[in-house]
């Protein structure tokens, strides 16, 4: 067990005890979570045989990264099982944040939250990658639709190519994090106490707090050069 988290990280030997020929390629990893559980379960291809569960915990909240620790503890690098769940799973693995997730296509950078564009806007930047922890979420189609596009090249502006994991160079997403994190303790229950708290966190927020978030950049620049423009730990 690590903290709450019971998992199986030597599948071969419980093959092997329960008297199966193991083939990984004849399995599949599904992954379930809901608010505060997680569990992996290997299907085989076609319920020949019983599912095996590999992974469980009552106390893990769904999130990229606590399914990235499941993954890593299953030694899921070893096996390369094919991966299967609900559609909520399949976009956590990739990044996506739960709720009301703002790029939800898997095939487009498509903005559900951008609803003043949905019948404007026909052309949606494609994903360029799908690897899990890749969020290709700060090439906004705001501004690299083709109507943005055409503005810029217009006006004269010279636009910037931003990696696909351009979030961690923007620290001001440090920011909206901590300030989701402020809300989420306090848990308003109404519009207004909603209001009341968003002014009484802003109203709390001193440069001295922000300093480290852009004396960070620096470092965090180098840091995705030397990941080519993969996930950073910003």
């Amino acid at each position: 067990m690590q903290g709450s988290l019971c998992y199986c990280n030597n599948v071969d030997r419980v093959m092997e005890l329960l008297g199966v020929q193991y083939e990984p390629s004849e399995w599949r990893l599904f992954i379930d979570s809901s608010k505060y559980s997680l569990k992996a379960v290997l299907l085989h291809k076609g319920n020949v045989l019983p599912s095996i569960p590999i992974g469980h915990s009552v106390h893990m909240k769904e999130s990229h990264e606590n399914m990235d620790i499941l993954l890593k503890l299953i030694r899921y690098d070893s096996y390369n099982w094919h991966i299967c769940g609900y559609l909520k799973v399949i976009g956590l693995l990739l990044g996506m944040q739960p709720g009301y997730t703002k790029y939800c296509c898997f095939l487009c950078e498509w903005d559900s939250r951008a609803r003043q564009s949905h019948y404007i806007v026909k052309e949606w930047p494609l994903r360029h990658q799908l690897t899990a922890g890749t969020k290709s979420e700060n090439n906004d189609p705001k501004h690299t639709s083709k109507i943005s596009k055409d503005f810029m090249q217009k006006e004269g502006i010279i636009r910037m190519d931003w990696p696909a994991c351009s979030l961690d160079l923007n620290s001001i997403e440090n920011l909206w994090a901590w300030i989701k994190m402020q809300l989420d303790l306090r848990a308003p229950k109404s519009l207004d106490a909603l209001e009341s708290v968003v002014n009484e966190v802003w109203d709390n927020i001193f440069i001295e707090f922000l300093k480290p978030f852009w004396e960070s950049m620096r470092k965090r620049i180098v840091l995705v050069k030397k990941s080519c423009g993969q996930k950073i730990k910003y």
